[in-house]
């Protein structure tokens, strides 16, 4: 699927692999914080 992705960008695809508005960038960050301590 990813070769296909990559052959033919489309705005369907993209969205699927770029994370959408900053609220998931913002759970990303807390997950991070998260997991960081521990390691």
């Amino acid at each position: 699927m990813c070769k296909d992705t990559l052959s033919s960008p489309n705005k369907e695809s993209l969205a699927l692999f770029s994370p959408p508005p900053k609220s998931s960038s913002l759970s990303l960050m807390r997950k991070a914080l998260t997991i960081a301590p521990q390691v």
